[in-house]
């Protein structure tokens, strides 16, 4: 038995020496560049590296940064439409924060009843928008 103390305290300092020169980035970071990488691909991020759709085009004489199709988007509509989907993730965030705060009631009825309305107005967004694509034609 004395020589399999001896084994595991010589195989100990060699596992440290080769984790010694490894970065360690959080798991929240790794999380959240996750999360943002995720809303620049829904809002329509690579469509606008991949065709380079301008900032506004002109409907009526009017500039417009709404595309008047469905499968299209100018450049400004895109970010906005990140920008929403971030409000509807946030949302999801705040409700399931919520859950983690249950200790107090007053502070989890708050991050609950913020997280609502974000999702409500996030999804509202999107609605709206689509609308008013629609009516564009």
């Amino acid at each position: 038995m004395s020589s399999k103390k001896r084994r595991e305290t010589k195989s100990k300092p060699r596992a440290r020496a080769v984790n010694k020169g490894k970065i360690e980035i959080p798991k929240k970071y790794i999380s959240l560049a996750l999360v943002l990488f995720c809303i620049f691909i829904i809002g329509g991020g690579i469509y606008n590296i991949l065709e380079e759709p301008p900032l506004a085009i002109g409907i009526g004489g009017l500039p417009s940064s709404l595309h008047p199709y469905i499968n299209e988007q100018t450049s400004i509509e895109a970010w906005i439409m990140m920008l929403i989907d971030g409000a509807i993730i946030m949302g999801f965030y705040m409700t399931y924060r919520s859950t983690q705060v249950s200790y107090n009631r007053t502070a989890a009825n708050r991050w609950l009843m913020g997280g609502i309305a974000l999702i409500i107005l996030g999804f509202g967004g999107n609605f709206m928008i689509l609308q008013l694509k629609q009516s564009l034609l």
